[in-house]
């Protein structure tokens, strides 16, 4: 890169790289006309311990290039990634200072960075090295950043440009997300970076190996309890649950658990169940008493703890993958759901509840529990009381909202 231009810098971890950060980009090249923007690929923070970090850190910049090529001005830098360890933006700009002695280096911030910039390391020597190019969440969103500016930044003024232009807000975590499923991101992301995740498997879930080494332990003991069209099942629920996982920013490993274990006691006859539910000291309630079908789902989370000493986030998402409940968390959620959609399940309605699950959750769980409902109903069957209160509770809560 040349010496003396004007530059502009947009940092980001690009996981992936999508329109939003290059319709930011390109809307600072036009209205500020800086020689050229660096997209600065980062190091992923130490505290978030991202898996295979070092292969995902390839991709990034992959899919960086890729996205940038066609634009002459947009040039991307790996400098903080080869740095390794932590970087901090002060000792980033001060680099690209001595390294290219620009004219001038301005900094792109969305919204939330801006607002809390007096946070970031030696930020007012960062003001005194780059100027700050604000980019508000949404076009005429512009009051909160001029009142930040106006008062804790007021000697900086001069050197805060605000552009009140429409941005594409986009999420990085459903775009993950999306490509894990196989799902169409194409508009989301370049196409060649579109193509890219899909030949490189970029966003495949991994696990570590002790995290590995302890679900195939649960893989195999699932396998031996159970009929290879359960076990089939299974293993559909787990890969689906770490989808859902992802694109809801739950624990993945949690997830995968709790799929590969919802079922484990499924194919227990009813004496076996009963012998469990003695052993476990587990009340029934009349319900159960009347649905046997139930029963899997209370013993099978006991019989998780003792051999796997699984969490109770995971067993009480194994324990109410039947029924549901009232304010049920996340991972109950998302086990309920994957339980209920996964790829080999084949009913009709199957189809809308998947795509409602991959647009808002909770709505996705209303429809699978009033479809329970109505299928208990079918047959003659007894509902459970979790379940009408997890429907009345999600109810009154889209009825708030």
């Amino acid at each position: 890169m040349e010496k003396n231009l004007d530059i502009a810098m947009l940092g980001g971890t690009f996981n992936p790289i999508h329109n939003g950060h290059l319709h930011a980009a390109r809307v600072v090249l036009e209205t500020l006309s800086p020689d050229c923007i660096i997209f600065m690929v980062s190091a992923i923070p130490p505290h978030k311990q991202v898996e295979h970090e070092a292969e995902l850190r390839e991709h990034r910049l992959n899919m960086t290039y890729a996205a940038t090529k066609d634009e002459p001005r947009f040039v991307v830098s790996d400098m903080e990634i080869r740095n390794g360890g932590i970087n901090y933006t002060i000792d980033t700009v001060t680099r690209l200072k001595e390294l290219y002695e620009p004219r001038r280096i301005s900094l792109i911030l969305g919204t939330d960075m801006f607002l809390s910039f007096e946070k970031w390391k030696n930020y007012d020597k960062i003001f005194k090295i780059c100027e700050l190019i604000v980019l508000p969440r949404f076009k005429g969103s512009t009051e909160e950043i001029i009142q930040k500016r106006d008062t804790d930044f007021a000697r900086w003024r001069d050197r805060i440009h605000i552009i009140d232009a429409d941005v594409i807000e986009l999420s990085s975590t459903r775009i993950r997300a999306l490509a894990t499923v196989g799902a169409d991101i194409s508009k989301y992301v370049p196409q060649g970076v579109a193509e890219y995740i899909k030949a490189n498997d970029v966003y495949k879930h991994r696990m570590t190996e002790a995290v590995a080494k302890e679900y195939r332990r649960m893989e195999d003991t699932a396998r031996e309890r159970v009929s290879d069209r359960r076990f089939k099942h299974s293993l559909g629920v787990s890969d689906t649950a770490v989808q859902l996982a992802m694109l809801n920013e739950a624990d993945e490993n949690d997830a995968r658990m709790a799929g590969i274990l919802h079922d484990i006691t499924k194919e227990l006859t009813f004496e076996q169940q009963m012998e469990l539910v003695a052993k476990y000291g587990i009340e029934l309630d009349d319900t159960e008493k009347q649905e046997p079908k139930l029963l899997h789902a209370i013993t099978s989370p006991k019989v998780a703890k003792e051999l796997f000493d699984v969490s109770d986030d995971i067993a009480n998402a194994i324990r109410y993958h039947t029924t549901g409940r009232a304010d049920m968390t996340l991972l109950e959620k998302i086990l309920y759901l994957a339980d209920y959609m996964e790829p080999s399940r084949d009913f009709e309605g199957v189809e809308p509840l998947r795509e409602l699950t991959y647009k808002n959750i909770d709505e996705a769980l209303l429809l699978a529990l009033q479809m329970s409902v109505q299928e208990v109903k079918n047959k003659g069957g007894h509902l459970h009381s979790d379940t009408l209160e997890a429907i009345d509770f999600l109810k009154a809560k889209k009825q708030n909202a």
